[in-house]
C-alpha cells in the first residue's frame, strides 16, 4: 500500500473519531456505505448472527437512532456524555475487490454525570472507496471491557 493511501486511511479514522467526540452523529452515519454494519460484540464471538451484541446496527438502524437522539425525549443522553478518543496503531491491508481492511487501537475517555471511565479496544474496519472517498462497510469494536457491566452505551450510537 502506498504512503498516500495509508495517510488517507489514517485521516479517515481520525475524522470518524472526531465526529463521534463532537456528537456529529449525522455526519458519522454518512461515513457508512448503504450496506454498512456497526458491531460491538458482547464477548469473543466471531459471528454477530449467533451471539449477543452490545450494538449491531446496519445503516438504516443507525439513521433511526439519529431520530431518537434528536428528540428532546432522549433521556439516556441528558446530559450528553462527553468522550475523547485516541486512535492509533493503524494497520491497513488491501482486500479483494475495491475494499481495504484496517485495524486500529482505541482509547476513549468517557465522562458522564461527573464519573470518568476509560474504555479501550481494537477496531476492525472494512472500507470501500466510492467517488473518491472512503465509506465504512463494516466497523467492529472489540472493547477490552466488553464483558463488564455498562450503565449507558448510547454515546457510542
Amino acid at each position: 500500500m502506498n504512503p498516500e493511501t495509508r495517510q488517507q486511511i489514517e485521516d479517515f479514522l481520525y475524522t470518524e473519531a472526531r465526529l463521534l467526540d463532537q456528537r456529529d452523529y449525522e455526519q458519522w452515519v454518512a461515513l457508512f456505505a448503504e450496506d454498512g454494519i456497526y458491531w460491538i460484540p458482547a464477548g469473543d464471538e466471531a459471528d454477530p448472527n449467533e451471539s449477543v451484541a452490545l450494538i449491531y446496527d446496519n445503516k438504516k438502524r443507525l439513521e433511526e437512532r439519529l431520530i431518537r437522539i434528536g428528540s428532546n425525549r432522549f433521556w439516556a443522553q441528558q446530559p450528553a456524555t462527553q468522550t475523547c478518543r485516541i486512535v492509533g496503531n493503524v494497520v491497513a491491508t488491501e482486500a479483494p475487490g475495491d475494499e481495504i481492511e484496517v485495524q486500529s487501537r482505541l482509547i476513549m475517555t468517557v465522562l458522564r454525570r461527573d464519573r470518568k471511565e476509560l474504555l479501550s479496544g481494537v477496531c476492525d474496519f472494512r472500507l470501500r472507496q466510492e467517488d473518491d472517498r472512503y465509506l465504512i462497510v463494516n466497523k467492529t469494536v472489540r472493547l477490552i471491557e466488553r464483558e463488564q457491566h455498562f450503565d449507558n452505551l448510547t454515546f457510542l450510537i
